[in-house]
């Protein structure tokens, strides 16, 4: 639906958080009319929460360009 709306989704299948113990691609990044890299972040993704990520989520990071 994201696609047909005309959006990409930037953070793809990447884990964005914790769920029951196990990583998901469960938030969208998505942009229309712009273009944008992930930036790649280390984080321990076995450990979250801890001391860099207080949530279950996960951060994810992109830099937006306009066209």
């Amino acid at each position: 639906m994201v696609k047909q709306a005309g959006f990409t989704n930037l953070s793809g299948e990447r884990p964005t958080a914790i769920v029951n113990g196990e990583l998901v691609a469960l938030d969208l990044l998505v942009i229309r009319g712009l273009r944008g890299t992930l930036i790649p972040a280390n984080y321990d993704l076995h450990s979250i929460p801890n001391e860099m990520c207080a949530s279950d989520h996960i951060p994810v990071v992109a830099e937006i360009v306009l066209e």
